[in-house]
C-alpha cells in the first residue's frame, strides 16, 4: 500500500513561518582535561523537522487536514508523503504533533500550526 500524500489545500503555508532543522544533534562531545573537546558523530543518519502555519485557512480546509491527520495518518503514527515548497523535494514524514488550531477573528477562519519530523526509512 502507497503512503498517504499531504492534502492539497486551498492556502499555502505562511512563507514567513516556514522553518526547516536538524531534529537533534547527533555528535557527543566530551570535554578534555587541557580544554580540547572530543567530538564524535553518534548516528549516520538525521532526521529533518519541519514546522510551518496556516493563515486565513477556511473551516472546509480545516475539516480536510484534522481528517486527515485522524484517518490517512492515524494521528501520527502512520508516515506521509510530504513535498517541502522550498525545494520541491519530496520527504516521508510523521506528524511531530496534532495541528494546533485558533479561530481567526473572522467566523469560520483559522490559523492553523503543522510540525512533521522526517520518518526515515523505506516506504513506497
Amino acid at each position: 500500500m502507497a503512503q498517504p500524500v499531504y492534502p492539497t489545500l486551498a492556502r499555502t503555508p505562511q512563507a514567513s513561518s516556514f522553518q526547516k532543522w536538524r531534529a537533534f544533534d547527533p555528535t557527543e562531545r566530551t570535554a578534555l582535561e587541557d580544554g580540547a573537546y572530543l567530538v564524535m558523530a553518534t548516528l549516520t543518519a538525521v532526521p529533518w523537522s519541519w514546522a510551518f502555519e496556516y493563515v486565513a485557512l477556511s473551516a472546509a480546509d480545516r475539516t480536510t487536514l484534522l481528517t486527515f491527520y485522524a484517518d490517512d495518518a492515524n494521528f501520527g503514527a502512520v508516515p506521509i508523503k510530504f513535498t517541502d515548497p522550498t525545494d520541491s523535494t519530496a520527504y516521508f514524514v510523521r506528524f511531530a504533533g496534532p495541528p494546533q488550531c485558533q479561530q481567526e477573528e473572522r467566523a469560520g477562519i483559522w490559523r492553523v500550526k503543522i510540525s512533521f519530523i522526517e520518518a526515515i526509512g523505506t516506504y513506497t
